[in-house]
């Protein structure tokens, strides 16, 4: 079995990874020790531009069954920019791995034994085959080039403005990595995010499982949705996991990001599921969560839930009107729901962070069949309205950093009162959300 974490930083998913793995064995009637030695000199892939990080991955793998010796790892330190040798050219870290013919020796290896002969870090070719993994599992970085808000504003280059990189370099490495990501799922207005994205449907097996914490902007950004379509065209048994803020500010899984993110969990199909899937519009479980978990127990008992509501073919669907998602309950304490959707309609793909889906339920009737029916009442109270969408009778502006920003991109300085002037170009800018509810 492989499993690989392409941004791995200190290891938590993989050490995550291999604990299960190591439970279902004895689940099986194994000895989870007979695994350790197998899975660390080939099963379990790390990469990661953090050398303190690689090793930190290494020492708390190895602390797994600390007595057991191995000769080798699948832990590697990537290159990032010049790495004190111009010749090469700068590297972008693990994305080098969507190069067709990636440079192996920009790797370095943790060869690494639990006892006095253990050895440095030393250059190795990184054997490994495309399409190969298991499962690919990653929490990857999310910067974006195009954001230069807060304290990037000053970076031309936000996604490379890191370890010390000079800005000459960052230039190239960008120009790198919009060379790699040409004719793959990932797209530059989404950030580095989207093109791990592309690099854990590359290296993971047909049948194999891809695991990502993702930000939110994923399933409805425009700039990601070539990924989605992908995902929609080459994966099935899509799940996808938010947090609906009903009990909580944090809309987040990771510890240092502060944004809105989500799990996303899928498939990937094989020559024979990809046949399948085209006679059926493809779905997805969106599952929404009140509050992040508070811990892996409670991770474990919400899993072991939602597999045995998959199993019981319980979960209500987006169809069935406004009666809301199927609830997760530990105990008697709801933790959120979770409801069956077409990934493909609407704009992105719908029902994230949803705390009620039945909003989502009659929203779905209105738009697909003119109707209004309320939650509570019976279909019979339907009543048929008229429906336009937006996009037919208005047109999306361009994005606020495009009119008032720091030069260049904003051309424009919005004023907030003028006096004895008259407005060249009028706007409503930051206006008064609990006072102006409607446009005329």
């Amino acid at each position: 079995m492989y499993v690989a974490d392409l941004a791995c930083g200190t290891g938590t998913l993989l050490t995550a990874a291999y604990q299960r793995i190591g439970w279902l064995f004895e689940a099986a009637g194994g000895e989870a020790r007979m695994l350790h030695k197998p899975l660390i000199e080939h099963g379990l892939i790390g990469l990661d531009v953090l050398p303190a990080a690689v090793h930190l991955t290494a020492t708390i793998l190895s602390g797994v069954y600390p007595n057991e010796q191995y000769e080798q790892s699948q832990l590697y330190i990537a290159r990032y920019g010049l790495g004190g040798n111009e010749s090469r050219g700068v590297s972008i870290g693990s994305l080098e791995l969507l190069d067709p013919n990636p440079q192996f020796e920009a790797f370095a290896s943790l060869a690494q034994r639990v006892d006095a002969r253990s050895a440095g870090a030393v250059a190795v070719d990184l054997g490994y085959e495309t399409q190969n993994l298991d499962l690919c599992i990653m929490n990857p970085p999310y910067t974006r080039n195009t954001n230069h808000e807060g304290d990037r504003a000053a970076d031309p280059f936000p996604a490379f403005a890191a370890l010390g990189v000079a800005r000459s370099q960052q230039r190239q490495m960008s120009t790198r990595l919009n060379r790699l990501v040409q004719r793959t799922m990932a797209h530059g207005n989404a950030g580095e995010a989207s093109a791990f994205l592309a690099l854990a449907d590359k290296f993971t097996r047909p049948g194999g499982t891809i695991a990502l914490v993702l930000p939110l902007t994923a399933l409805m950004g425009e700039s990601w949705s070539r990924a989605r379509r992908a995902l929609e065209n080459g994966y099935h048994d899509i799940q996808i996991v938010t947090i609906s803020g009903r009990a909580t500010r944090a809309l987040g899984f990771s510890a240092d990001t502060n944004i809105a993110e989500c799990l996303l969990v899928a498939q990937k199909d094989t020559k024979e599921a990809l046949f399948d899937n085209r006679r059926a519009s493809p779905r997805a479980l969106m599952i929404s969560l009140d509050q992040r978990p508070k811990d892996t127990v409670v991770s474990a008992l919400l899993t072991e839930v939602l597999t045995e509501l998959r199993a019981s073919d319980s979960i209500r669907r987006l169809e069935d009107g406004p009666f809301g998602g199927t609830l997760i309950k530990i105990g008697d304490e709801v933790w959120g729901s979770v409801a069956s959707i077409p990934i493909n309609w609407g704009p992105g793909w719908t029902g994230a962070r949803i705390a009620d889906f039945s909003l989502a339920q009659w929203i779905y009737r209105l738009v697909e069949q003119g109707q209004v029916w309320l939650p509570g009442l019976p279909e019979s109270s339907a009543r048929p309205i008229r429906v336009t969408r937006f996009g037919d009778v208005a047109q999306l502006g361009p994005l606020h950093r495009d009119i008032n920003g720091p030069s260049p991109r904003g051309s424009l300085d919005i004023r907030a009162r003028l006096f004895n002037e008259v407005a060249t170009y009028p706007v409503l800018w930051a206006h008064d959300a609990q006072r102006e509810t409607t446009l005329v």
